[in-house]
């Protein structure tokens, strides 16, 4: 089962900062709209940040989703 994280603010919004779901070789659109049928605020997570598989940033939205994967959904961050 893919592991999905939600982090900072995103997490705070929707209550959570981890959910397992049993779903194999979706694309990250289909992800969100998986997810958005519970939680509608996922759509505008992936408007006001970024969106890791496997630890890294992705921004093709059509990338695969395999049972292992790991995503998260990030907010915009600074550092400094």
């Amino acid at each position: 089962m893919p592991i999905i994280k939600f982090f900072a603010k995103f997490r705070e919004e929707i209550g959570f900062g981890v959910l397992r779901l049993d779903i194999d070789n979706l694309s990250l659109n289909e992800l969100i709209e998986v997810l958005a049928r519970d939680y509608p605020k996922v759509r505008d997570f992936v408007k006001e940040g970024f969106l890791a598989v496997n630890r890294r940033i992705v921004r093709d939205t059509n990338t695969i989703v395999k049972r292992d994967d790991e995503v998260a959904f990030l907010p915009k961050f600074s550092g400094g």
